[in-house]
């Protein structure tokens, strides 16, 4: 009888452990979510269905590991919670930062982003520096609202949905600055017009950017890792990635050299007032030194004069001037009359 009870709770506990979830990277179809309104990255299209890098990404990871991936899109918001709650498997892209990690496991990096601060043309704002007491638009949890909440930026902080929430509002007027990533940033002023907003670099931060998985998943993120490398040495990373980001790059590489040429150009006009200020000093060196040579010279012939004419006094011992009349004569001259 014993024996019977001892079966029976072991079938319970094995029924109920597979009627509990079993580990993400066990299942299949694997259930996928992104971030709705983050483009170029990752976004909802016009016919409802996900769009951008990290899905066409995913997708091709998919399709080379032979993984059932189902991928929908969400508020960001939203979507980081239901990863860290165990809800879904996978995040299509997630900026890793250390107090992250510490919720969810981080695939290697497929991209590298950088985040700047979008800022009206007509305010007198040059610098990160200058924006460490503005009012602050970021979205709800993204990278960014971690990082002003972890360094206490801002005057005041005004956290929103999406980025392009963050731009409108910045647009027209309201608040100071919005921290976001460049090239989504960029999007969103091309798309929407937004001409009298312009991005502030060099970027407050870079982030790896990265799929994101259950705490623990260890072998679903392997899985993904495996195929990220597949599909770098296929090629097929490179062709998705300039597909998306082509046009970006050259942007990219066009401000890189534009800070060169200013760079080059500051470099020179410093090089060329040294070379102009070491060509003066030495003309006026030059000049001093002739002046002084030529005192020298005077004062050696001076000098030379007066010796002379001393070696000459001595010389020439002493001198009686003459004595004209009648009744002058020189001593010698009435001597040698006496001695007669």
């Amino acid at each position: 009888m014993h024996r019977i009870f001892t079966i029976c709770m072991l079938a319970a506990a094995l029924l109920a452990c597979l009627g509990a979830r079993a580990p993400a990277q066990l299942e299949n179809p694997l259930v996928a979510r992104g971030d709705r309104s983050y483009p170029p990255y990752e976004y909802t299209d016009e016919n409802g269905d996900p769009a951008g890098f990290n899905v066409e990404l995913l997708y091709a990871l998919a399709e080379e590991m032979s993984m059932d991936i189902r991928i929908s899109m969400g508020p960001w918001s939203r979507v980081r919670k239901q990863l860290e709650a165990g809800e879904i498997d996978i995040i299509t892209g997630m900026h890793y930062s250390g107090q992250r990690d510490s919720h969810v496991d981080f695939s290697v990096p497929h991209t590298r982003v950088s985040h700047v601060a979008f800022v009206r043309k007509t305010d007198n704002i040059e610098s990160a520096a200058d924006i460490a007491q503005k009012a602050i638009i970021v979205q709800q949890d993204d990278i960014m609202h971690d990082y002003v909440r972890k360094n206490g930026m801002g005057r005041s902080v005004h956290p929103v949905d999406d980025p392009e929430a963050a731009l409108s509002l910045l647009a027209s007027g309201t608040h100071e600055c919005a921290l976001l990533p460049l090239r989504h940033g960029l999007y969103y002023i091309k798309q929407n017009r937004y001409d009298n907003l312009v991005a502030i670099e060099p970027p407050i931060l870079q982030t790896k950017y990265c799929f994101a998985v259950q705490e623990g998943a260890k072998d679903l993120l392997s899985r993904l890792n495996e195929g990220l490398f597949a599909l770098k040495n296929k090629g097929t990373y490179r062709e998705i990635y300039q597909k998306w980001f082509g046009i970006y790059e050259k942007q990219d590489a066009w401000q890189t050299l534009r800070y060169y040429i200013l760079g080059l150009s500051v470099a020179l006009v410093l090089l060329g007032g040294s070379l102009m200020w070491t060509y003066l000093l030495r003309k006026q060196v030059a000049a001093r030194t002739r002046d002084l040579e030529e005192q020298t010279r005077q004062h050696q012939q001076t000098a030379q004069a007066l010796k002379h004419s001393e070696a000459w006094k001595q010389s020439a011992g002493p001198c009686f001037p003459a004595t004209h009349g009648r009744g002058g004569s020189r001593p010698e001259a009435r001597k040698a009359a006496n001695s007669w």
